[in-house]
């Protein structure tokens, strides 16, 4: 159920899609999944738990396995970061106000950001509980 785009490689999903784009795809023996996950299963193997499959490609609906990689979810969001896709790529400061900068930005070790002015104020907040407990 793909349809071949000429221009990019990518094998178009043309069955049933989530909201985001992705195929939907429907067996008895594996319940709903993604298209593109069952692709690489498919084509490439196991996909191990905790690993997600990436387009290279950028195209929800692609099933195109040479398109497909394995990633952490640390990863896709380094990937979608660096291609400018990810959602919160368009903030430019934290929700008190601080500039998401190189000065003031800090990553997760799962790809979120965080402000590092508000990190030294609850971290500053802590510290007084603590000594007003003891």
């Amino acid at each position: 159920m793909a349809t071949p785009e000429p221009n990019t490689g990518c094998w178009l999903w043309s069955g049933k899609t989530f909201e985001d784009g992705y195929g939907r795809l429907h067996a008895r023996s594996i319940g709903e999944s993604r298209a593109h996950r069952a692709s690489y299963h498919l084509y490439r193997g196991e996909i191990p738990d905790g690993m997600l499959v990436c387009h290279t490609c950028d195209t929800p609906s692609c099933i195109n396995p040479d398109h497909l990689f394995l990633g952490a979810p640390l990863d896709n969001t380094a990937d979608m970061m660096a291609k400018g896709r990810h959602h919160h790529k368009k903030k430019t400061a934290c929700p008190s106000g601080h500039p998401y900068d190189v000065e003031n930005t800090y990553v997760t070790s799962t790809g979120s950001r965080l402000c590092r002015e508000c990190n030294r104020t609850c971290s500053a907040m802590r510290k007084k509980r603590l000594k007003a407990c003891s």
